[in-house]
This record gives structure tokens, C-alpha cells and sequence, in this order.
């Protein structure tokens, strides 16, 4: 049988990699876009139990990656 804490937790970390080029409105108005559109998605969950959405967006390096 799981306990209270196993089964009413739970924990997203969602990483969005871009490739270089894209200045900072843009990539903060597509980082915007994408963590409402996932909030949304993820309503339900949050309405049930205790979740936590992590979002973080990186530019990969063309040189290193």
C-alpha cells in the first residue's frame, strides 16, 4: 500500500533547448507561450493533488552541441 505523501506528490521539469540566433522577446515570449499552454494542459493536476511544474529554457551552443 503506498503512503499519503507517495501517491498525492508528483513533480514535472520540463528543459526547452533552442539552437542559437533568437533574441530575448522573442525567446521570452515562446517561453511564456509554452509554460501557460503546459499550465493549462496540467489544470487537472494541479486541481487534484499537490504538483509542482519546474520549466527552464536553454540555447544549445552550435560549437558544443
Amino acid at each position: 500500500m503506498r503512503s499519503r505523501m507517495e501517491s498525492d506528490l508528483g513533480f514535472l521539469d520540463m528543459v526547452l533547448r533552442l539552437g542559437e540566433g533568437r533574441d530575448l522577446a522573442t525567446r521570452k515570449k515562446a517561453g511564456q507561450h509554452v509554460f501557460e499552454a503546459l499550465s493549462a494542459y496540467l489544470d487537472p493536476v494541479f486541481a487534484q493533488r499537490k504538483f509542482a511544474l519546474s520549466f527552464d529554457m536553454q540555447i544549445n551552443d552550435k560549437e558544443t552541441s
